[in-house]
């Protein structure tokens, strides 16, 4: 099934379609498009008024991030992406270098910033750092906040661990 509305369009083995909410449900290989990302599922629902839905089993890209990751569950509407168990990566999909998994996420996309709670960040498949909360740029715009942690080891004084703090207070 194809479904096209503007710049939408909706991709299924199945679609059902109920007239009066003007809500889709669709059923095997979803693949619902917007302009600049796009979703895919095993099952999910869409609004076409509103341009809200939601997905199982899913996985999304965002174009002009370029960004990509997967999770159990996944609900969107114009400007958010909110997932259960996600992944996020800049990377391509057939070269995670870097992957940041968690247990709740959520993309503000015309904000430029992504947030994640339980995060833990894998560096080539290994666990790399974990964090309760994280809150990571989706752009190239500059903003105030704390930096990746920088850990160092020497003989001489043993661990050492500081967390760089980035104050944004001029574009220069």
């Amino acid at each position: 099934v194809i479904i096209t509305r503007a710049d939408q369009l909706l991709l299924s083995k199945k679609v059902s379609y109920n007239k009066s909410e003007q809500l889709f449900t669709a059923y095997g290989n979803v693949e619902i498009s917007q302009p600049g990302v796009t979703f895919m599922g095993d099952k999910g629902s869409y609004q076409s008024e509103t341009k809200q839905g939601q997905l199982e089993s899913s996985s999304y890209v965002i174009a002009q991030r370029p960004a990509q990751g997967k999770a159990n569950q996944l609900s969107f509407k114009p400007g958010h992406i909110a997932m259960q168990n996600p992944t996020y990566s800049s990377c391509p999909a057939s070269a995670e270098d870097w992957v940041l998994k968690a247990s709740e996420m959520n993309l503000y996309t015309e904000q430029g910033y992504g947030d994640g709670k339980g995060v833990v960040v894998y560096f080539k498949g290994i666990p790399f750092i974990y964090t309760p909360y994280l809150r990571f740029p989706l752009n190239d715009d500059r903003t105030s906040g704390f930096l990746l942690p920088e850990v160092a080891y020497s003989t001489h004084n043993g661990a050492d661990i500081s967390t760089p703090y980035y104050w944004n207070i001029a574009p220069n």
